[in-house]
């Protein structure tokens, strides 16, 4: 292997050009026109634009991608993961292109990664399945839907990531949750096939790395608890699942090995389980691929997951014994959404960037760029490795708390208030904990008369000297009285003296002295408040100051009205940019309150936009297939 093309983008095509420039290898990226600019571009060695806009244009395009590869002499091409990283047609066409794929067959990838196809290959194995349909007929979902019972879950046979994925609690609205779910996976996979599966009430998942060589050998490496979700999507990400029993761990590695081994599968997988509140264990699916959350297998094996990767596909020969897990690994996703708000995507440009010294960040960020609605909202990964899971835990939120991502609303402060949830750190979790504790993880504690004058003197402090303004002077030679001024909260207005050598804050009737300097870490403040000393990690931000070891976000009174939304019963707005993937309204129709108006496609996601009243439809600003752009009217109403 000489030269490799990633056919992707983002964090996992950086993460694997570090590897194959460690071992010699040139790289080639390719990119459309959003990324121009992007990180991973600037990291290979060479690029190819792909001349496109869209995902189907460009990461989705295997025209494209093949010809990317004859100009720039690729002889390699690895699909990272989403996009072609599960399609046995890429796959086919790479080899028949006399290329090499970094990943299994066509044949293996359509045996495993088809969930259809896998569930059928685990029975006859005798490795435990759901009760579910494998959508053979298609058209008979409906009838397989009431002979399984309810409540299931709605699953796209082809990809992964929680896209095309529905709960189903019955009958009524089963049609247009199944042409959803069709559309989604169509959109994200180019294959909309569904399967059904019975729903296991408050599971834990778990899934279980493996490799396999092209000469019969495969490994388990472990497992991973992948319980901590949202959106059927993973946030928090673990090795090893240190709730397993033995019996039970050995129990998973031996199935997964197993399903590996009835195919002539050559390359990482990884196969997924639910397990049952009873302690019972069933397969739910097989990613023939590299997974987001490979970082933690790496870091408990010591094992460079996209090299072995890259030497399989060069033939060479896996180690006869597979290596000790040491210690416990955790992984957060750093994503582009906005948890105030559902945890909504959200977009914007990138000011500033600051990465912890001590953990390891997978990124494909830059200071400047702009992250737009045509790609998912993932951003970045954080990974720590401790002795054991509390001290990983206590790792990440020091890390967490030393990432700075500015510009962007992301989900870093509800990352860290759940790694300091008692539930979570007990282990008290399934897959939807978060969707129920959301509300309350997302509420910010109530901001005490100290943390309102910590934050305000923090505020003046951190503004430019004036020097040259006698108004403003703390020498005894002032014009007039001691220079003070209000800094204005939405919780209250603080009076900020200037003392020498300090400073007085008056809240509530009550004045609190302190002392305050910035330390060598430029988020920490040491401070000093009525005698009691101690260090402070804050952010300035424009509109607010953010108390991080607290958790509090004291917002200033002008920008009070920017962070709450006054609802208009008279337009449907579009919340991000998006493409319009569907509209169900037309002018002079009467809708009732939470009727789908507009299925908006944006980060990979379908955002359904309901009717916020009864009313008339009055106006339609948009077709299907428009692009548009956030804050848009859509459809307007007459309550």
């Amino acid at each position: 292997m000489r030269k490799l093309l990633v056919a992707n983008r983002g964090e996992i095509a950086c993460r694997i050009f570090r590897t194959a420039a460690a071992m010699g290898i040139r790289t080639v990226a390719v990119f459309g026109t959003p990324d121009r600019d992007a990180r991973h571009v600037a990291l290979a060695n060479e690029a190819i634009d792909l001349g496109g806009e869209s995902a189907a244009e460009t990461y989705l395009s295997i025209d494209r991608l093949l010809a990317a590869a004859r100009r720039s002499g690729a002889d390699a091409i690895h699909p990272g993961y989403g996009f072609l990283s599960e399609s046995p047609a890429f796959a086919e066409a790479v080899a028949a292109a006399g290329l090499t794929f970094v990943g299994p067959s066509a044949a293996a990838m359509a045996m495993l990664g088809s969930k259809a196809a896998a569930r059928r290959l685990a029975a006859s194995l005798s490795i435990p399945v759901l009760p579910g349909d494998d959508g053979a007929d298609q058209a008979r979902l409906a009838e397989a839907a009431q002979r399984i019972g309810f409540p299931l879950l709605v699953k796209a046979a082809a990809g992964g990531g929680g896209r095309g994925m529905r709960v189903v609690q019955g009958m009524n609205g089963l049609a247009e949750l199944l042409a959803s779910a069709r559309a989604e996976a169509e959109a994200a996979f180019g294959d909309g096939t569904l399967i059904l599966e019975r729903l296991v009430e408050r599971p834990r998942h778990v899934e279980v790395q493996v490799l396999a060589d092209r000469h019969g050998r495969v490994l388990a490496l472990g497992e991973r608890d992948c319980t901590l979700q949202r959106r059927h999507q993973k946030v928090i990400e673990e090795a090893p699942a240190s709730f397993l029993d033995q019996a039970t761990r050995a129990a998973l590695g031996e199935a997964a090995v197993r399903l590996v081994a009835a195919t002539d599968y050559a390359g990482a997988a990884t196969v997924e389980f639910l397990l049952d509140p009873e302690g019972g264990w069933h397969l739910i699916e097989v990613n023939t691929r590299l997974q987001v959350e490979h970082p933690v297998t790496e870091l408990v094996t010591g094992l460079d997951l996209v090299a072995w990767q890259l030497r399989i596909a060069s033939g060479e020969t896996l180690p006869a014994e597979r290596p000790s897990c040491t210690g416990h690994a955790v992984e957060l996703r750093i994503c582009a959404e906005d948890p105030a708000h559902g945890l909504r995507p959200t977009t914007g440009r990138i000011s500033r960037l600051d990465l912890p010294a001590d953990a390891r960040v997978d990124h494909g960020l830059l200071e400047g760029m702009t992250v737009g609605a045509e790609f998912d909202s993932l951003l970045a990964k954080l990974i720590v490795h401790g002795q054991d899971r509390d001290d990983a835990l206590a790792k990440a939120s020091a890390a967490l708390a030393a990432l700075r991502i500015e510009g962007i609303v992301t989900n870093i402060p509800l990352l860290a208030r759940i790694l300091r949830d008692p539930e979570f750190r007990a282990q008290r979790i399934d897959p939807l904990w978060l969707e129920r504790t959301l509300p309350a993880l997302v509420q910010e504690p109530e901001a005490t008369p100290e943390d309102l004058a910590i934050a305000a003197a923090a505020k003046v402090a951190a503004r430019p000297p004036r020097p040259a303004d006698p108004w403003f002077q703390d020498t005894p030679w002032r014009m007039n009285l001691q220079a003070e001024e209000t800094v204005r909260f939405a919780a209250g207005p603080v009076r900020v003296l200037h003392l020498p050598g300090g400073f007085a804050a008056q809240v509530d009737g009550q004045t609190h002295r302190f002392r305050l300097s910035w330390t060598e870490h430029p988020d920490e403040v040491a401070i000093e408040v009525d005698g009691h000393r101690r260090r402070v990690v804050l952010r300035n931000e424009p509109e607010s100051v953010l108390l991080v070891d607290r958790g509090v976000r004291l917002r200033l009174e002008d920008a009070a009205g920017s962070v709450s939304e006054t609802v208009d019963e008279s337009a449907i707005r579009a919340p991000l940019p998006g493409r319009v993937a569907q509209l169900c309204a037309e002018v002079g129709m009467e809708v009732e309150k939470g009727q789908l108006l507009v299925v908006l496609d944006a980060m990979k996601m379908e955002h359904r936009l309901l009717a916020p009243c009864c009313g008339r439809v009055v106006a339609v600003a948009v077709a299907e297939g428009d692009r548009a752009v956030a804050g848009q009217m859509l459809v307007e109403l007459a309550p």
